[in-house]
Formats: structure tokens, sequence, C-alpha cells
């Protein structure tokens, strides 16, 4: 069966670009983010702290965290890194390439998806709290979401490629598979709810 899969680079950008599309983020949006990074960037040490803070004051979470093999101080540099690109950086191909590394990144290291998407909300609330300039609350909420939708795209395409990998079935193949027992899943949650 000749393997038709498009190239990872040439998935994560049309899905980058698409997640802008649809969250309004756009180089008018980009500048604005821009003009808002001093300030968080200048705060940044303080920022990470307080997000390592929170993700470590559950001992739940350390002990997902150790388990993985994911260090505070490899949390710390991963974090450092994204928050100087969520402000800075010009959201295109190369940004979207590095911001879906960080979930191929939490993908490798075993960590769950219900898990990452727990921590990635306790980031973005840390984040809210430190922009108080009302015009641009608006739009670090959409950086955010763009970038943390890239991180969760990141870690779902290497979970599909693992799959297709260890099973020898194609991502369209996979995603049908998903529609089917989906449907089959929300029936049967709807059945016990009754």
């Amino acid at each position: 069966m000749p393997n038709h899969r498009a190239p990872l680079r040439e998935i994560l950008a049309n899905n980058c670009s698409q997640i802008a599309e649809f969250l309004g983020m756009g180089q008018a949006e980009v500048e604005l983010l821009h003009k808002a990074s001093h300030g968080v960037i200048e705060k940044g040490g303080e920022i990470v702290g307080e997000i390592l803070g929170e993700l470590f004051r559950d001992p739940e979470a350390a002990r997902i965290f150790q388990e993985a093999g994911l260090t505070r101080e490899a949390l710390e540099g991963m974090l450092r890194g994204w928050l100087v690109a969520a402000f800075q950086g010009d959201y295109g191909e190369k940004m979207c390439l590095e911001v879906s590394k960080i979930g191929l990144t939490l993908a490798a290291h075993g960590l769950p998806p219900g898990f990452v998407l727990a921590k990635l909300a306790t980031v973005t609330e840390v984040i809210s709290r430190h922009v108080v300039a009302g015009h641009l609350f608006p739009v670090v909420l959409k950086a955010l979401r763009w970038n943390l939708t890239v991180v969760m795209l990141g870690y779902e395409v290497v979970r599909q490629r693992i799959f297709e990998r260890a099973t020898g079935i194609n991502e369209d193949v996979y995603n049908r598979l998903i529609r089917i027992y989906a449907r089959e899943l929300a029936q049967e949650i709807s059945q016990e709810l009754r």
C-alpha cells in the first residue's frame, strides 16, 4: 500500500494557518502582541515561576511530571522559550513548528492528553493575570488560544503517526475510526445518562 501521507511540516503549517484564520489572529494582532511583549517579557521569570508553582503545587501533577522525566528545570526552559515566542513571534510557519514541537515533546514523555489540557489551562490563567492592559487582553487571549491549540495539534499529530506506525492504519482510516467509534461512545454515554 503506497504511503500518501502529507509531510509533518505541511500538516502542521496548514493546520496552524487555519487555526489563525479561525481565531482571527492576523498581522494586526501580532503587532499588538509585540507592543505588549515588553512588560510580559520583563516579568518572564516571575510569570514562569508562578506557572511552575501552580503546576507543582498539585502532588499528582508533580508525580506525573517526575514519572515522565520532565524536571522543573526542563519545564522552566520550555516555558521561558515559549513565552518569548508567544509574545514576540511572527505566528508563521516556523513558529508553528516550534510551538507544535512542545506538544510532540509532551506526547513523547507520555503525558496524558487530559492532563496536558488541564495544565495548559493553568498556564493561560497565570499569564492572563499578568496582562492588565484592557485593550490588549483580547489579543493576548487569541494568542494564547492559538498557542495552546497548536501545542495540542502537535500532540495529536504525533499520536496519529505513532498509531499509524504501530498498526499500519493511515491517517484517513484513523480519522474514520474516530468518527465511527466516537458516535458509538456518544450513544453509550447518552444511554448511561438516562
